[in-house]
This record gives structure tokens, sequence and C-alpha cells, in this order.
């Protein structure tokens, strides 16, 4: 199945899907195997310190009511380290947080998912927002690109990701208000997801999956240092249909019509 879906990239279902659990469950299985293995070679360590008892250390063990522990290393060892596996399966879920560690999701904007939700389902959302990975989860609507989706599953597919990434760094930042348009018929997007922030020049530098795509983020940078103001930026107030939680939704249909 693994190799089928990379063979049948998104048509079958997303190639980690099943492994990731898959792995999680052969790890758990192989702890159980190296803690089994472990402990039965602390009783064999034991079992030789009782091995190892001479006739005289009998003798004395018979002698006295007690017997000193020196004598007896190999079972004081034993009984040590059974102790101490023993605390560290008890005590580890208390020194990770967030234990046990699912990965899952949580969905923190819950108003821009209902947004998105109540818009038909054949919308397209463009953003370089991290937020944008959250969309397909919690608003069941499709997004052009998102860093979740940057994975270079083939190079014929990482290649067709990168240029639609690199255009779209291009046609938010771009002064030419026909280039923005032009993007936008291109790809059909219905909806621009911003954030307050996007257009300073601390957005694109603190943007880490971004910087990889050279040299749009470099020309988007040096555009806003010099204040070449974007055109997507002139029509925030007149297109906007959504302004909640830090972030703001632009309707296409309403860019198409600026001039």
């Amino acid at each position: 199945m693994f190799v089928a879906a990379h063979l049948l990239l998104f048509k079958l279902h997303l190639p980690s899907r099943y492994t990731e659990h898959s792995w999680r469950i052969i790890f758990a299985i192989a702890s159980g195997i190296v803690l089994t293995i472990l402990l039965d070679a602390i009783l064999r360590i034991g079992n030789r310190g009782a091995r190892v008892v001479s006739g005289e250390m009998r003798r004395k063990i018979r002698n006295y009511s007690s017997f000193p522990l020196w004598q007896l290393p190999y079972q004081l060892l034993s009984v040590i380290l059974t102790a101490l596996i023993a605390s560290l399966i008890l005590f580890y879920p208390a020194l990770v947080d967030d234990f046990p560690l699912t990965k899952y999701k949580e969905g923190h904007f819950p108003t821009l998912y209902h947004f998105f939700e109540s818009q038909p389902k054949d919308s397209l959302i463009s953003s370089v927002a991290e937020e944008a990975n959250n969309i397909p989860t919690f608003a069941q609507r499709s997004i052009l690109v998102g860093r979740e989706y940057a994975i270079p599953y083939h190079l014929g597919y990482y290649r067709q990701f990168r240029q639609r990434i690199i255009e779209l760094i291009q046609a938010q930042y771009t002064p030419d208000m026909t280039e923005l348009k032009d993007f936008i018929r291109k790809f059909g997007i219905d909806f621009w997801l911003l954030e307050e922030n996007s257009f300073t020049p601390q957005y694109l530098a603190q943007n880490q999956w971004l910087q990889p795509y050279q040299p749009a983020i470099l020309e988007a940078e040096k555009n806003i240092a010099q204040g070449i103001i974007p055109a997507l930026s002139k029509v925030v107030n007149d297109c906007s249909v959504f302004n909640r939680e830090g972030f703001i939704v632009l309707k296409s249909t309403c860019i198409l019509e600026k001039r």
C-alpha cells in the first residue's frame, strides 16, 4: 500500500497515512521485546549469584541470623536493576509533557473555520499563512498550497508545488494589479486568507517555511523595505469578508473588479 500510494499520489491516500501509525505499533512491540530481554538477563544474573554461593557461605547463612548483602552481589544487582527499570516505566509519563504524545492537531480559530465551512464546497483558498494548513481538516475546504503538503514525494509533484508557492508569493506582494488578477484567474482562487501583519518586513523574515522559495521571498522583502505597496493590500478594506482573530479573508470576485 505504501508503494501504491506513491505511484497513485493523492488518488489513493497520503503515503504516510498508515506507515506513521504502523511505526508506532512496531516501536511499542519492539520496546516490549527489549524490556523482556533485559528482565530475562537480570533474572539470569540473579540465578547465577544463587548458583555460585559456596558451601562455606551456605554454612555462614545457617549460623547467622543475618547475612551481609555484599556477599550476595549478583542478587543485589538484579534487585536494583529490576527496581530501576520498573521506576523508569512507572514514572516516565510524569517526565514527558503531554503524555501520551498523539500529535493530534487542535484548531484554535473556530470562527475562521466556521466561516469557510459556510462557503461553497468547491471553494479554493489561497494563503501563505501557517493556519491555512488546518483549513482542509477543520473547514473541509481546499487550499492552493500549504506547508504540510511541501513534502517532495517525487520530483514531478514537488516541482509543480514549488512553482505554485513561488507564483503565490509573487502575486501576494506584487504592486501590479494585473499580475494579481492573472494569478486569481489561472488557479480559480475564491478567497485569499491574510494575517494582519502579512505586509510587514517581519512577517516574511519570521516565516521560516517560505524562506527556501527564492528569489520570490527576497524580492518581496526588498519591495516592502523600499515602501512599494502590494496591490493586494490596497483592496483589503473594500474586499474583506472576514476580519477576526488576527485573520483577514478577501473575496476574489471583489479583487477582480478593482482597477
